[in-house]
């Protein structure tokens, strides 16, 4: 995914859960991007595993940290719990079809109890 701006600005967001991700398939991206005349660019990933390299301009994000936070920001933001059930569902779904194979994307956040319902 690419989102920029007029401005010479770019964020580049390369998402895996099942896969590796490579440094040659972000140099792409990054050479790609450039080539369109973009020079200030910024890249995000988002993964299971942590990858074995390291990119100047790009950060890693894993599944479980946006899963945290999502769990974190549901009880203010509708759009935050629907997150956190499609992380569920997903990754339920997921383990069914032994798509992921090497962690999680969810965490466990405890058992939910609420004494007035």
């Amino acid at each position: 995914m690419l989102i920029f701006d007029n401005h010479g600005w770019a964020l580049v967001i390369e998402s895996k859960i099942a896969d590796a991700l490579t440094e040659d398939q972000l140099q792409r991206h990054q050479k790609t991007v450039e080539r369109y005349g973009f020079d200030k660019i910024t890249g995000l990933t988002m993964t299971v595993r942590e990858p074995d390299f390291r990119l100047d301009g790009w950060r890693r994000v894993s599944w479980r940290e946006i899963y945290s936070w999502a769990q974190e920001q549901k009880q203010r933001s509708n759009w935050a719990g629907f997150l956190v059930g499609y992380f569920n569902a997903a990754e339920s779904r997921m383990a069914n079809d032994q798509y992921l194979k090497e962690g999680t994307i969810t965490e466990f956040s405890g058992n939910s109890f609420d004494p007035y319902t």
